[in-house]
């Protein structure tokens, strides 16, 4: 009984939770991910490689096409500034139409209240 009653449930689950990725939206992902702090922060041992993983994650299941993301590794404040202007003059370009546009970012690093501490930025 036990068994019927998690598969039922495990069902159900799947039947709310998990839905295909809706193909009326263009799907765009910044994906940052950066180790070093500002100074006298430690050096963090997966901030680079969880960004990374998270990309993989977002192609695979989440629907958005490798051209459509970008991922910055070790990266300093202008560099994702310059990602950030370029993505979005190219949602802006490609919005036009009947499809709706969806921007993902993802930042993985030291931060406070403040900004982001990408390295001494």
């Amino acid at each position: 009984m036990r068994w019927l009653l998690a598969a039922a449930f495990g069902c159900a689950l799947r039947a709310c939770w998990i839905r295909p990725a809706r193909a009326d939206v263009q799907r765009y992902a910044l994906v940052i991910g950066n180790a070093v702090g500002a100074a006298g922060e430690a050096r963090l041992q997966y901030a680079e490689s969880d960004a990374r993983k998270l990309l993989e994650v977002l192609q695979a299941l989440g629907d958005f096409a490798p051209e459509n993301t970008v991922l910055l590794l070790g990266r300093g404040a202008a560099d994702v500034q310059r990602a950030l202007i370029a993505l979005n003059a190219r949602i802006r370009a490609e919005s036009a139409g009947p499809r709706s546009s969806a921007l993902f970012l993802y930042y993985s690093g030291h931060a406070d209240a403040r900004a982001l501490h990408l390295g001494a930025e």
